[in-house]
Order: structure tokens, then C-alpha cells, then sequence
């Protein structure tokens, strides 16, 4: 089997753990759902940045791309894949979309409010 064929087919295990469908999985990550038939067929590679999205949602890159017989093994915290919500894929495309700059400054928002949540909690 190629290597394209069992990352192709690793994928596709991750997508349906997601209970998602080619398409909306396609859509986001950012692509067209006939290229992600061709990964999952493995017809054509996955693209860098398909696999650090998946890194970055826990997707163990072990597993992903040398395989194991063991698909328990899936994420690298060992959280069923399923479990993890739609906002954390969100939180990751966003990423991938703001410059270091930006994301330095939503980090420093996200703090503040933090703080002022906890200041809130402690009257």
C-alpha cells in the first residue's frame, strides 16, 4: 500500500471521528472537498498545512503519518477525537489566519478578560 494511500486512509478516519462529511470537513480546513477525496484516496498528499491543523487539534503526527495498528492511539492527549468541539477547530483556522502580531494581541485581550473575570468572582 502507498504512503499516500495510508495517510490518505488516516485522515479519513479522523474526518469520520469528527462525524463530519467531506465537505463541511473540507470546508473547514480550507479546501475543496475533490482534493479531500483525492487525500483520502490517496491520489495526492495531504498538504502542510492540512497536517499541522490536525497537529495543532491533537491529531498525533505519529500516528498520522507512520500509522498503528491501534487507532485509540489517534490523539496525542488520547482524548476521543469526537469529543473535541467545533470552536477548537475554529480557534486553529483563525490562527492560521492572524500574523504573529495579531495573535500576540488577541492573547493579551484574552488575559485581561481573564483577570477581570476572576476580579469579578473574588467580590
Amino acid at each position: 500500500m502507498d504512503v499516500k494511500d495510508t495517510i490518505g486512509t488516516r485522515i479519513r478516519q479522523v474526518r469520520i471521528a469528527f462525524n463530519m462529511k467531506q465537505k463541511d470537513f473540507a470546508k473547514e480546513f480550507n479546501m475543496f472537498q475533490p482534493n479531500l477525496s483525492d487525500v483520502e484516496g490517496g491520489r495526492r498528499p495531504p498538504s502542510l498545512e492540512l497536517l499541522v491543523s490536525l497537529a495543532k487539534l491533537g491529531v498525533d503526527m505519529k500516528w498520522l503519518l507512520l500509522g498503528n495498528a491501534d487507532t485509540s492511539s489517534m490523539m496525542v492527549d488520547q482524548r476521543p477525537i469526537n469529543t473535541m468541539s467545533l470552536l477548537e477547530l475554529k480557534r486553529v483556522q483563525i490562527q492560521q489566519m492572524l500574523t504573529e502580531f495579531e495573535m500576540d494581541e488577541l492573547l493579551v485581550l484574552e488575559n485581561l478578560l481573564s483577570l477581570i473575570n476572576k476580579k469579578k468572582e473574588s467580590k
